[in-house]
Parts: C-alpha cells; sequence; structure tokens
C-alpha cells in the first residue's frame, strides 16, 4: 500500500520545467539577374567588298536584301527575361523604323532598317530613347534566358531608299542598343 500512496503523492507534485528564448540571424546578399554584352560594338556591311550599284534603288521604299549579324549576351545561368531598344545616334528623338544616315556620310536619299528576324522579316524594329527603363518607348522583347550562358540575338538590317533619288558615296548610319533585363 506504501508503493500506491507514494506514486499517487508524485502524481499531485507539480513538475518545474525551465525555458530559454534565443534568436536566430539569416542573413544573405541577393543579386539583381543580370547579363554581359559579349559584343558590345558591331560592325555590319551593308554592302559587298565592290559596293552597291546605284541601280539597286528604283524607287522609294525599294530596298537591298538583309545581311544578318548577332548581338551576343553571357548570363551567366541567370534566368532573365531580355529587352532592347535601338537609339539613332544622329537623331535621338528617331521613333520612326528608319535608322537616318550620319552626318559623315556623302550618299543621301537612303536609310537603313534594322530586323529581328525571330519576330518578323517584314516589319523593321522601331528606334526610341536611350532608356533601360521597364516600357520605354519602342523597347521590345528579344528573347528570355533560362539557364543558358551564352545567347545569341540574331538581327539583319538593310539600305531602303527614301527619297525619290539617291545620291551615290558612302551611307553610314550608327545605333546605340540598351538591354533591359527583367
Amino acid at each position: 500500500m506504501k508503493n500506491y500512496i507514494v506514486l499517487a503523492i508524485a502524481a499531485l507534485t507539480p513538475i518545474v520545467s525551465f525555458a530559454t528564448d534565443g534568436n536566430i540571424s539569416l542573413t544573405g546578399n541577393l543579386q539583381p539577374s543580370t547579363c554581359v554584352v559579349t559584343t558590345p560594338s558591331v560592325s555590319v556591311s551593308l554592302t559587298g567588298p565592290n559596293g552597291l550599284p546605284q541601280k539597286t534603288f528604283t524607287g522609294v521604299g525599294s530596298a537591298t536584301t538583309m545581311v544578318p549579324f548577332n548581338i551576343g549576351l553571357n548570363c551567366g545561368g541567370v534566368a532573365a527575361k531580355v529587352y532592347m531598344t535601338l537609339t539613332d545616334r544622329q537623331k535621338p528623338g528617331n521613333t520612326s523604323n528608319t535608322l537616318g544616315l550620319s552626318a559623315n556620310s556623302t550618299a543621301a536619299g537612303l536609310g537603313i532598317q534594322v530586323f529581328l528576324p525571330s519576330r518578323s522579316t517584314t516589319t523593321p524594329l522601331t528606334f526610341g530613347p536611350d532608356s533601360s527603363t521597364v516600357g520605354n518607348i519602342n523597347q521590345f522583347s528579344v528573347v528570355t534566358v533560362d539557364d543558358d550562358d551564352d545567347v545569341n540575338i540574331a538581327l539583319s538590317a538593310r539600305y531602303i531608299q527614301t527619297a525619290a533619288t539617291v545620291t551615290p558615296g558612302t551611307a553610314m548610319g550608327v545605333a546605340t542598343f540598351t538591354m533591359s533585363y527583367q
């Protein structure tokens, strides 16, 4: 009977416990998704080594064949949506689809059009202000990078006749491109 009394007394005795509060600090450094342009300067020859005959142009809107070129990116395996804005260096306010000739060109009556063949081979890209802001005027999507390190953005360009007559000479245009990674 003594054993039962001890158990009954032990069951009625409160159990004492102790607790301590503590903190766990977690830190990290988040880096924005970004890519590096591996071809920051691209030179495209729109004519062969002997130039283009003036008779190639038969009236306003006539154009040469498109010449392909690439802009390379390395995205380091980071997923990103890549957008681009082309800006006419001679006339930064140009929002048309034709790049004007540089001031040091001696030809006249021509312009240059740029295409993104993955989007359209018949509709040229339009130019916009130099800005990487999301939704910039005439900004366009060029590629979605998943886990690829190296990406080539395929573009093409051509001359287009913009005036009733074409004056022969050198015909150069300069466009800048601004990338936005979202």
